[in-house]
């Protein structure tokens, strides 16, 4: 009598043991059908685990790339339209010059006007050279300042000054692992010719439009070379320009690749997962029933 009540004891035992087991596959199941996970917690698969936190972690940097060339695309995107506004109030003090050059036709209050045209294309210069994004001149390097040129006046002789306000430093935007790419301009190398400021320089200009007309031809020879030097950059920004748009997309594009990835790792099989589901379930309930069977033995299992 006392082997068969261990007998059975032991089977009831084993019957709750499956059955515990039964429910806790049912249960899992349910979780990774209801999270949409197939990894719930470490133990279900170590190396899955390692590789998506890999796979997070990479992706994390794609989007901080892309976030990256955003910001750079915006500063030169700024300096792209100050450049080109630049040129037109280079090309407008141009057509002022020549026709200040034509002396019989020019009389003072004329060249007085056009000599208040190219001051009026001086300051619009200042104030393009002064361009700013996000609160920082994009001509100005590294400065922390509102300003990359401040104008002011001689004390010793009255005339119009212009001086750099920024430093040598470089904005610069990481791309990839291996990329930085320089998105500020350097003021001193737009707008600075010769040692002398553009805005100096047509300073300068409206003066000799006023009281030196022969000097207009040099002004026009200097003229030109400010717009090929300013033309330059102008260039040069659109070829940055493109290079950050490129790697962006390219960070993009890494991105949405390394989030498929991820997603084979961690993702269910939606389909298989439901099957698993399914049969984890009916396997529990027929653990219960097979337990309930187990657990109510009669008077005469005992006899026996």
């Amino acid at each position: 009598m006392i082997g068969t009540r261990t007998t059975h004891a032991g089977t009831a035992r084993a019957s709750l043991a499956y059955m515990q087991q039964a429910y806790s596959r049912s249960a899992d199941a349910s979780a990774r059908l209801s999270s949409g996970k197939r990894i719930q917690r470490p133990s279900d698969d170590p190396s899955g685990v390692v590789a998506a936190m890999s796979l997070r972690s990479d992706a994390r940097a794609q989007v901080q790339f892309a976030r990256n060339g955003d910001d750079g695309i915006g500063w030169l995107s700024v300096t792209d339209n100050a450049l080109q506004q630049a040129l037109n109030e280079l090309r407008g003090a141009q057509q002022s010059v020549l026709q200040a050059s034509n002396h019989g036709a020019m009389n003072a209050q004329s060249r007085q006007a056009l000599a208040a045209e190219v001051r009026a294309a001086r300051d619009n210069l200042l104030s393009l050279a002064n361009t700013t994004y996000l609160d920082r001149p994009v001509f100005g390097g590294a400065t922390t300042g509102s300003t990359a040129f401040e104008a002011g006046t001689d004390p010793a002789t009255g005339a119009y000054t212009a001086t750099y306000t920024g430093d040598s430093g470089m904005v610069q935007r990481r791309l990839d692992n291996d990329t930085q790419i320089r998105v500020d301009t350097p003021g001193e190398d737009v707008f600075v010719l010769g040692g002398t400021t553009l805005f100096a320089m047509l300073d300068s200009i409206a003066t000799n439009i006023e009281s030196n007309p022969q000097a207009l031809a040099a002004d026009l020879d200097s003229l030109a070379a400010a717009h090929q030097q300013v033309s330059g950059h102008l260039a040069g920004v659109g070829n940055r320009y493109q290079r950050v748009d490129s790697l962006r997309q390219a960070a993009l594009d890494n991105e949405l690749s390394l989030k498929a990835s991820l997603s084979k790792v961690e993702d269910v099989d939606v389909p298989a997962a439901i099957m698993e589901m399914e049969l984890a379930s009916m396997a529990y309930q027929a653990s219960l029933g097979a337990t309930a069977k187990v657990m109510q033995p009669t008077l005469l299992d005992f006899l026996r």
